[in-house]
């Protein structure tokens, strides 16, 4: 299974939005939610313990 350009473009932003987060014991979170078409269509992370997952 290959990865397009919009895969790898969505996981180097996931992976930045993950650094926004909280260090903690948690661990840090981004999401990147894409169309089939590869637009974005959501994106976040998690901001710390009792707080939504990244992908919500």
């Amino acid at each position: 299974m290959s990865t397009t350009p919009a895969e790898h473009a969505a996981m180097r932003r996931a992976l930045a939005l993950a650094a926004e987060g909280p260090r903690g014991v948690n661990p840090q979170v981004g999401a990147v939610i894409l169309s089939p078409a590869g637009d974005v269509l959501a994106e976040g992370f998690h901001r710390g313990a009792g707080t939504a997952h990244a992908e919500v």
